[in-house]
């Protein structure tokens, strides 16, 4: 439980890959494919106390956590730049039926 809550705390993932990826939504679904479906790496868990990583049962929490929190904010993300990309899009199309 306690891999579970410190990963909560100390996993941050960066949310700008997959919004870039939702904003260029052609060519964008593919790298947010792959990073959804990565584990993040071992040197980007941000873990807070490295000697509970030897620990089968904390590591093994943090790790399955930090995947999950990972999947969720690049979902998040794509969903965004998806939002943005349509209102981009949107506000184009309307302004060119104006003319």
């Amino acid at each position: 439980e306690r891999g579970i809550l410190d990963a909560r705390e100390y996993y941050k993932p960066p949310m700008t890959g997959p919004i870039l990826s939702g904003v260029f939504i052609g060519y964008g679904f593919i790298p947010a494919i792959i990073t959804y479906s990565t584990p993040p790496r071992y040197e980007n868990l941000n873990f807070p106390y490295p000697e509970l990583m030897d620990k089968y049962e904390y590591r093994d929490a943090y790790t399955r956590k930090a995947y999950q929190i990972k999947r969720a904010r690049t979902a998040e993300g794509f969903g965004i730049g998806v939002g943005i990309f349509a209102s981009i899009f949107l506000a184009i199309t309307l302004s060119s039926m104006q003319h």
